[in-house]
């Protein structure tokens, strides 16, 4: 993880991060109910973006099923109640409609601290050709 502002605040970033990919893998719709802003935008890496109720659905009904999530050289900026923070993650994940599939992405995740704690409002995920 690089940082390029305070410490402590890219921590919990950080921590955020592991946070919302265990309860992606998990299905834990409560963990992921208080990880994801109001008006969440979840853009996929084919092209597709969805709101928050949209993402939660897709959750709940199998419409992804993540086996694994990990993320790797990691680049947070965070300053007051804002934080971006963008990398490479590696997934395993199955969707409805086929076999597990392994994907590489570099990803945006925007976070807002809301009421104390960190909330992603923005994800955008861009395929990165094997």
């Amino acid at each position: 993880m690089s940082v390029a502002s305070n410490t402590s605040l890219a921590n919990e970033i950080a921590d955020a991060e592991r946070a919302l990919y265990r309860a992606m893998i998990s299905k834990d719709l409560a963990a992921l109910d208080r990880l994801l802003a109001a008006d969440l935008v979840y853009a996929h890496s084919p092209g597709f973006a969805e709101s928050r109720a949209e993402y939660l659905r897709g959750v709940r009904d199998n419409v992804y099923d993540y086996k694994s999530i990990a993320s790797h050289d990691v680049y947070i900026r965070a300053q007051g109640d804002l934080a971006v923070e963008n990398g490479i993650v590696d997934m395993s994940v199955a969707t409805a409609s086929g076999p597990i599939e392994h994907i590489h992405l570099f990803f945006v995740l925007v976070w807002v601290r809301q009421q104390g704690s960190w909330q992603l409002v923005l994800r955008q995920a861009t395929r990165i050709p094997a």
